[in-house]
This record gives structure tokens, C-alpha cells and sequence, in this order.
């Protein structure tokens, strides 16, 4: 697993025990021609901008990835145009964490 983040601070911060995080752009090809795709079955990505997942899905398939794509949305519609463009998984944190939270609310007994 690695990680890649915009965040220069965070990359300086990061604990060499654990993940290792890069400094990189998503939207950038030659950024993703040094990644180490061919050992990759997935590609995550937890970008809320659908533009960058975009960017990031097409600069991965001109590159012959050939693994699977999970892209992050805000909403149904981000989630729909990224599908039709060809992500694999859509991943909704914000409506899978406020269902989450309902069902604990609804559960708990107090």
C-alpha cells in the first residue's frame, strides 16, 4: 500500500513505520508513469473532486492499468459520471457513516 498526498506537511510528517506516503499530484501522468502500477490490483482514491478522479482514472488507463478503480464522491450524481467513465467501486463515506450512525442511534437501547 502507498499512499499519495497534495499535502507537502503531511508527506514530511508521515511515520516512516507506517504506510509510506508520497508527495504527488493525482491529475499529473508523468506523476502516475512513476507509480508502481504494475503491482497494483486496486487504485484508491479518496479525492472528493470528481474532475481530479477523472483526471486520475483516464492518466491510469493511458498508462495500461489494468487493475481496478475505487474512486470517493459527495453525491449520487459525482458517483453516476464516474461510474459511466468507468470506476469500478464508488465509495460514499459521508452516506455509508450518517447510515451507520442511524442504525447505532436506532439501536441503542438508552
Amino acid at each position: 500500500v502507498v499512499s499519495i498526498d497534495q499535502n507537502p506537511q503531511l508527506v514530511r510528517e508521515s511515520n516512516p513505520g507506517d504506510t509510506p506516503i508520497l508527495f504527488g499530484d493525482a491529475e499529473d501522468p508523468n506523476f502516475l508513469a512513476h507509480l508502481p502500477l504494475e503491482r497494483a490490483s486496486w487504485v484508491i482514491s479518496t479525492v472528493r473532486h470528481q474532475d481530479t478522479n477523472s483526471a486520475l482514472m483516464s492518466g491510469l488507463r493511458n498508462l495500461g492499468f489494468a487493475g481496478r478503480i475505487a474512486v470517493t464522491v459527495d453525491t449520487p450524481e459525482e458517483g453516476a459520471i464516474l461510474a459511466r467513465e468507468g470506476a469500478d467501486v464508488i465509495l460514499t463515506p459521508f452516506t455509508e457513516a450518517a447510515r451507520v450512525a442511524a442504525e447505532r442511534l436506532l439501536d441503542d437501547p438508552s
